[in-house]
């Protein structure tokens, strides 16, 4: 599972299926946006969401809580 935040105005374009990319150890993956947070944070003026990802491959590194992506939405 991958958390991420985005930016309100990207927020209004993603739906649950779309998918997304994402940088890990040099390695482009991806993943299915699962769901998108109906509430915004205000402060900080981000959304969050959830995609599912595939399961690291032998020599890839996995993904785990604490790790530091960029995701690139698919357009």
């Amino acid at each position: 599972m991958l958390r991420f935040a985005m930016p309100e105005s990207a927020a209004r374009s993603v739906r649950a299926g779309a998918q997304v990319y994402f940088k890990l150890d040099g390695q482009e993956r991806t993943g299915v946006v699962l769901r998108v947070a109906p509430e915004l944070d205000a402060a900080a003026k981000l959304v969050l969401a959830e995609a599912a990802v595939e399961p690291a491959a032998a020599g890839q590194l996995a993904l785990r809580a604490g790790l530091e992506v960029t995701v690139r939405l698919a357009r």
